[in-house]
Order: structure tokens, then sequence, then C-alpha cells
């Protein structure tokens, strides 16, 4: 199983720009791969699931606040080999950003659960790996 994660977004902003950046991930393996769209922008910013630094200055998560129970159908991604999927999210939405200066923002694999569907066990609707 492999997978490439990448962020984007234009070089600048100007001052009345919405701040977004698209969170993209690709297969690159020869097997369909479901990824969980919790803790990534998959779901939108629903979870401190991205690093943003704005000089030396770490700008902390203030988004809302997920509460969830068991996964289900609905909280994969189905992802087939060499596709795509992406996510455009706007970090003004949950990171208060500076309004003149270069912010830096990194994702973290670690929050990222994937398997192939053969490793995934359903019972009752829920999902588990």
């Amino acid at each position: 199983m492999s997978l490439k994660v990448n962020l984007y977004s234009p070089d600048l902003f100007e001052t009345n720009d919405q701040v977004s950046i698209i969170f993209e991930i690709t297969n690159t393996s020869n097997e369909i791969i479901n990824v969980m769209k919790w803790f990534t922008p998959l779901e939108g910013l629903r979870s401190s699931c991205l690093y943003v630094k704005a000089g030396r200055k770490v700008i902390k998560y203030d988004g809302i606040k997920v509460k969830r129970g068991k996964p289900t159908a609905k909280s994969f991604e189905q992802v087939s080999p060499g596709e795509s999927i992406s996510q455009k999210v706007n970090l003004e939405e949950a990171y208060n950003l500076p309004l003149t200066g270069n912010v830096k923002v990194r994702f973290d694999v670690d929050n990222l659960l994937a398997a192939n569907l053969k490793d995934f066990k359903v019972k009752g609707g829920l999902y588990t790996v």
C-alpha cells in the first residue's frame, strides 16, 4: 500500500483573498485503498490535523471540536490505483492567521488511517481495521 500526500496553495495571497489550501492524496499502489477522512482535511477543518506556523510562532487550531462515534462506510473515501482525491480548505476557518508574512503548513501523516478493503472488518455497519 502506498499513498502520496500533497498540500498546494498559491505563492501569494492578496489582502482580501481567502487563505485556502488544497489537500491531496494519490494512490500510488496497484490496489484500492480506503482512507479514513477523520483527522484529515478531507473532512474539512474539524480537527487540528494541520501544523501551521508563522515565523517561529505555532498557530494553534481554533476550529470546531467534533465528537465522534465509531466509523461507518461514510467515514472513508475509496481511492483507486493511480487516482487522486482532494479537498480545498480555508485555513482562516480554524486558524488565527497573521495579516502579513509567511505561513508554513504541514500535514502529519501519522494522522492518516488507510487500509486495503480486505483489511477492514464490518460488524453491524461499523468498520474496524
